[in-house]
């Protein structure tokens, strides 16, 4: 469908212009975390998550949340794999520059409560810091 059509259309230009170093913002709304609505700046090094801090105060993600904060290629997987699980609600905003996601909604089953996942991408960054 056009999802998937969009979602590898984004994928390429991150492919062509997305740094390997960059930092973003990310507020994620889910039941799967501590402090959900918290936003926390994700630093990427050579495509991978090398740090991860509470954007208010710079304290430390705990580690048990910190699988839920990941590279840009991560989260296309996230919408990757809610696309092939057929979700009954997906709705992605892509970045222009660089196609990266700026915002995801997923309701992968309308019937089951507390499986609902959003997240915005917000001051991203490339190169190092």
């Amino acid at each position: 469908g056009h999802e998937a059509r969009e979602l590898e259309r984004a994928r390429d230009r991150w492919r062509r212009e997305g740094p390997k170093d960059y930092r973003y913002e990310f507020e994620l709304h889910c039941h799967c975390i501590e402090e959900p609505h918290r936003p926390v700046v994700v630093w990427v090094r050579n495509g991978a998550v090398y740090d991860a801090v509470y954007a208010d105060n710079g304290g430390p993600v705990p580690d048990e949340d910190l699988r839920f904060y990941r590279t840009i290629d991560g989260l296309f997987e996230v919408i990757g794999d809610a696309i092939n699980r057929r979700a009954d609600f997906l709705d992605v905003e892509y970045d222009r520059e660089y196609g990266y996601p700026r915002f995801v909604e997923i309701d992968y089953e309308y019937r089951t409560a507390d499986d609902e996942v959003s997240f915005t991408v917000r001051r991203f960054r490339p190169g190092r810091f």
